[in-house]
């Protein structure tokens, strides 16, 4: 029997690997594209005057966004009375990394199943924690963009858009009385559904991180977690521009906030093509910056923010599992 789960896990982990390799190769080719388009010979001189010593700070920024994430989803595991310890859950929170690139990063929901194998923990108690990562994000996020929206005359209709979906989110939260009394009502119907129980546990999770300090301290949270990405992005203008500090800061936390927002709602795999289309061209409007040293950024800083994480969070994840494989192996 152990032999088997063995196996199984073997062959989730071939599966992943094989999703994130569909992914990247995908991404490579709308790259290609870019670099077509932007004229390789010119973005090839971009790269060769590019000060390539940022990348070691990038990639530490980056990694301070991660650990504060990490720190967050602890917090949260602790509001909502699920106890791991604080290795555990970097185990976890740093494991869903792996599956940043899932459409909308559904694919995070692999965390519940971590939790589940390492703590034996209810999928309707991880849940809400997830959704929750990804709400006070989004909130961090349109804070980040507040500045640039007043620049931006067109992004105030998407900026009232996500604003509205927050809410809707929150009210959904506080009169789920209804909802359940129509789930129900659905399973009275339908006997096999058998969803009650799940939703009567994600809401009341739910309840607890909606309290407004463990809201406050999410957001709060994920805003200076995100900001080290949107610092990211300003240090890669700043090489090729020099313009006011204040205003290239708070054009950049919009450029970024704005374009991961964009591609989060269209539901493509880490929201290739839209966000690093929509970077390009808020870049090459804002700042004197030529198309092929606009596309140069973006890539750089795709590179070393999303794709950083997609690696390190699959290492993770395959040597974890395993670990586990072996530990089981082990036992036998």
């Amino acid at each position: 029997m152990e032999k088997l789960k063995s196996n199984l896990r073997l062959s989730e982990i071939q599966k992943q690997e094989k999703k994130i390799i569909y992914v990247f190769i995908l991404s490579l080719f709308i790259y290609l594209i870019f670099v077509f388009y932007g004229d390789i010979q010119k973005i090839t001189k971009v790269a060769s005057l590019f000060n390539w010593k940022l990348v070691p700070l990038i990639l530490f920024f980056t990694l301070l966004n991660y650990f504060l994430r990490a720190v967050r989803f602890y917090f949260y595991l602790k509001s909502t009375n699920n106890y791991l310890s604080f290795y555990q859950s970097l185990i976890i929170f740093f494991s869903g990394l792996s599956m940043t690139v899932t459409p909308g990063k559904s694919g995070e929901v692999i965390k519940a199943y971590l939790a589940k194998k390492i703590a034996n923990k209810k999928f309707s108690e991880i849940i809400p924690i997830l959704v929750f990562e990804r709400l006070t994000d989004g909130i961090a996020m349109l804070i980040m963009a507040v500045g640039g929206i007043f620049i931006v005359q067109n992004s105030k209709l998407f900026f009232i858009l996500s604003a509205l979906f927050v809410l809707l989110f929150v009210i959904f939260i506080k009169g789920h009385n209804y909802f359940l009394l129509f789930i129900n009502f659905l399973e009275k119907k339908i006997p096999r559904l058998k969803v009650l129980d799940f939703f009567i546990i994600f809401f009341s999770h739910s309840q607890k991180l909606l309290r407004p300090r463990t809201l406050l301290f999410g957001i709060f949270i994920g805003f200076v977690a995100w900001s080290f990405e949107g610092l990211s992005m300003y240090l890669l203008v700043k090489e090729f521009v020099n313009t006011d500090v204040i205003k290239a800061i708070t054009l950049s936390f919009f450029i970024f906030s704005f374009s991961s927002i964009a591609g989060f709602f269209v539901l493509i795999p880490g929201g290739i093509g839209v966000a690093e289309g929509s970077m390009t061209y808020f870049l090459t409007q804002f700042f004197p910056l030529s198309l092929p040293q606009s596309i140069f950024i973006v890539l750089i800083f795709r590179f070393l923010t999303l794709w950083f994480g997609v690696s390190l969070g699959l290492s993770i994840l395959i040597a974890y599992l395993r670990k586990s494989i072996s530990d089981n192996k082990n036992q036998v």
